[in-house]
């Protein structure tokens, strides 16, 4: 999956807030609590999951301490990211968040591909959720 395609799949969470870093194997599984789109697949859920496989580089930096990198996931949680958007820098995907903890930063990653799946575990297509992106954002 190329970055612009990456890019575009996280810019979908515009608003969501990264809750739970899960880490594997080449992978890593993102839970993004985004409730008005989540509402769209089904009335009880609240947020999504989001897998990075087989990754090569994810970490937090944040914007007011150039050299403090964060890779610890139980520390990030503690941070409450909101996402703000994703861009591309230095040929890397970029996810811009705020902080409720401190201003905020920029998660870099570098993966091979990223699938998406509701709270029951039900992979969900890119396409799908782009029609429920659409969807709420047409009805506001």
């Amino acid at each position: 999956m190329k970055n612009i395609e990456q890019i575009n799949v996280l810019n979908m969470f515009h608003d969501g807030t990264i809750t739970q870093l899960i880490e594997r194997t080449k992978t890593i599984s993102m839970e993004i609590e985004i409730e008005y789109l989540a509402k769209l697949i089904n009335k009880n859920f609240t947020s999504f999951i989001c897998e990075f496989i087989n990754y090569e580089e994810i970490n937090f930096k944040f914007w007011e301490e150039n050299d403090f990198t964060v890779i610890d996931s139980e520390l990030l949680k503690k941070y409450e990211l909101e996402i703000i958007e994703a861009e591309e820098i230095d040929n890397k995907v970029v996810l811009k968040c705020l902080s409720k903890l401190n201003t905020g930063g920029n998660f870099y990653i570098q993966t091979e591909t990223i699938k998406i799946y509701d709270q029951e575990k039900q992979e969900i297509s890119i396409s799908k959720l782009a029609e429920v992106s659409h969807q709420y954002w047409n009805t506001i």
